[in-house]
This record gives structure tokens, sequence and C-alpha cells, in this order.
């Protein structure tokens, strides 16, 4: 009988493995961001199934189970591909799959060439360079993680100048908490390279077998990537809801001459109407109120007022909180419950706007009076 002794580690992959499983079968139920979740989907399968792998070997269950090189654990080239293709669709809900986009998945047949090796080669007479290099096949796929990372990074940043442009509340759609999730897993993969670039000749000479390198006795590093991953992704995948979907580019057109009229009337609106006050208020609104299309709108606050909507009504909302701070009639009110009435529904959003247009925090400017 085989006797294993687990480590807090290995205990912590196993939990892990289970939470990433579990969590993929919720994620088929989910109703919100159904194409996005297929692909979170996979991307924790594939995670945890990577993960299984390092405890096989751990456990030695390769030497003493040669069946287990006939199925696709390690799955390592579906990370990236997975991972972009989960931005993409959670923040543009209507793009779509296509037959064209396979190509991303075709490095997947790399993570099977250890398997093939194992079962059709490796009885043959063969070199030991080969064996070395399939054993540390898995590894090659950080390069590509780390383009798709950047991919999907670039695809945020296009997302959230958009949002700006349509939103004046960003604080529940900006998916800061990706954007911190590729922050780390890019330093981690990054340690992981120049980790083995030290025992340089496991992946270029291949004169040492993977499984005796230097970062395979510290695998434990890569295991708690893993690890951190798996759980970042599935409690915040899962309770990600539907977000706000703005055109992320928008051609059009408007003469100079079409600038003033539109402006004049959307500051008679936010003046008379006091639409700021909503917190969910978006150019859609705007849009209705006003009779102008978005469009017009948010190239009239660019081109006009140098500004995108985003700025635009949180000024008014700031103008409002500095007019009742002056006013001894909101004297025993709170700060952040006149913040709150005036539209803003974060207080770190709302002392870091309000310091951009006043050069001051907002218990200064009361103190002021």
């Amino acid at each position: 009988m085989i006797k294993f002794h687990v480590n807090i580690v290995q205990l912590l992959s196993f939990t892990a493995i289970i939470t990433g499983l579990i969590f993929s079968f919720l994620l088929l139920v989910k109703k919100d961001n159904r194409t996005a979740n297929k692909f979170l989907l996979v991307l924790l399968i594939s995670l945890s199934s990577t993960l299984l792998t390092s405890l096989f070997l751990e456990f030695k269950l390769y030497g003493t189970n040669e069946w287990l090189y006939y199925l696709p654990f390690t799955m390592t080239y579906w990370l990236g591909p997975a991972f972009y293709f989960y931005i993409r669709c959670l923040i543009q809900p209507d793009s779509r799959f296509l037959p064209k986009h396979l190509w991303h998945f075709a490095p997947l047949v790399l993570n099977y060439l250890h398997g093939f090796y194992h079962i059709l080669i490796e009885n043959e007479d063969y070199s030991q360079k080969l064996h070395n290099f399939t054993e540390s096949i898995g590894f090659y796929a950080i390069p590509l993680i780390f383009i798709y990372l950047a991919m999907a990074y670039k695809n945020l940043g296009n997302y959230n100048s958009s949002l700006l442009n349509h939103v004046s509340t960003i604080d529940n759609v900006t998916l800061n908490w990706i954007k911190q999730l590729i922050g780390v897993l890019s330093f981690s993969f990054l340690a992981i390279v120049l980790f083995q670039l030290v025992d340089y000749e496991v992946l270029i000479d291949f004169t040492v077998e993977y499984n005796q390198g230097l970062l395979f006795s510290y695998r434990w590093v890569t295991q708690l990537i893993l690890i951190i991953t798996i759980y970042w992704l599935s409690i915040r995948g899962f309770g990600q809801a539907q977000i706000y979907n703005p055109p992320i580019k928008a051609d059009f057109i408007v003469d100079d001459k079409d600038y003033s009229k539109p402006i004049a009337v959307l500051k008679s609106i936010m003046k008379n109407e006091k639409l700021f006050l909503n917190p969910e208020l978006n150019l859609t609104m705007l849009s209705s109120q006003s009779g102008f299309t978005e469009k017009d709108i948010s190239l009239a606050l660019n081109r006009k007022l140098k500004k995108n909507f985003y700025y635009f009504v949180n000024e008014y909302r700031v103008d409002e909180v500095k007019k009742r701070l002056g006013d001894s009639k909101y004297e025993n009110l709170k700060i952040m419950s006149i913040a709150y009435d005036c539209g803003f529904n974060s207080k770190a959003t709302f002392n870091r706007i309000f310091k951009k247009f006043t050069n001051q925090s907002p218990r200064a400017f009361r103190n002021s009076f």
C-alpha cells in the first residue's frame, strides 16, 4: 500500500482543486455573463488539472500508474487564451467565439507531447535530451501566458477609458480585481522565469531532467500561485455581475457649429433638473433627457469642454457638496451623508474626486467656514 505524507501546500492544493471544480459546475447554471463564464470554466478546469498534475508528480503516481499518461491533465497552454477570451467576453458580452479564433488554442498539442513521448517512444531507443525536453514542455507556456495577460490588460484599459465617456459612477464596473490579478500573475510568472534561468541546464541544454531541476525542488512556489489564482478567480469570477457594456470605439463627427448648443442644453438640464443626484446616471439617460444622441454628447464634451462624461457629471456633484458644506442648514449632517445625497456612492471615489476639483479634502473645506 502506498503511503502519502501530505504537507500544508499539498493540502491547500487539493482543496483548491476541489474548489475550482465546484465553481466550474456552478458557472454552468449562472445566468449572468454566460459566454464569458464558459471561458472562466475552461480556465478553472485548466488551472485545477495543472495543479493536479503537480500532486501526481509529488506522490510519484506516474511511475506506478502509466495509464495516467493517456489523460490530458496538464493544460498550461489553455491558460493564456482562456483568460484572454474570458476578459474579452466579459467586457463585450455581444462578442462571439468564432472558428477563426480556434488558432489561439492550437498550442494545446504541446501539452500532449509529454504524454505521447511516454506512451509511444520512451521504451524505444531515445535521446536523453528528447526525454528531458518533453519533461519541461509545460514550462514554455509561460511566454504565451505573458502575451495573453498583456492583451487582456490592454482590453481592460480600453474598456475603462470608454467607461469614463458613458457612466458617472465606475466603482462597480471597472473590474479592478482582474487588473490586480493580472499584476500578481505577471509578477509571479516573471519570478518563475528568472528562477528557472538560474537552472538553465533544464530548459536550454536539456542535460538535466526537469523533475530534478532547481525549480522543481521549489515547486511549492508554482503551486501557491495556482492555488491563489484558483481561489481568486472562483470567488470573484462567480460573483461578477453583468457589467455595463459601452461601445469601445465611436467614430463620429459633429461640426464645430453644433458644439455650443448641446453644451448649453446639457448645462441647463444639469443645473435645473439636477440629474447628477442620481448615482446611476449614465450617458443614455442624459441623451434621453436632452434630445441629443450619445455620440453628439460625448464629442461635444470632449471637444468643447475637454472633459469626459464622468468628470462632467462629478464636477456638478462636487459643486453641490461644496454648496451644502457651506450651508448652516446641513452642518449637523456628516460629510459622507451629504456626499451620498449628492450622487456619490463611494467614500474613496468621493474623496478623490473632491480633491481633484478643490485641491483640498472635504473636511478641510468644511473647516474653512
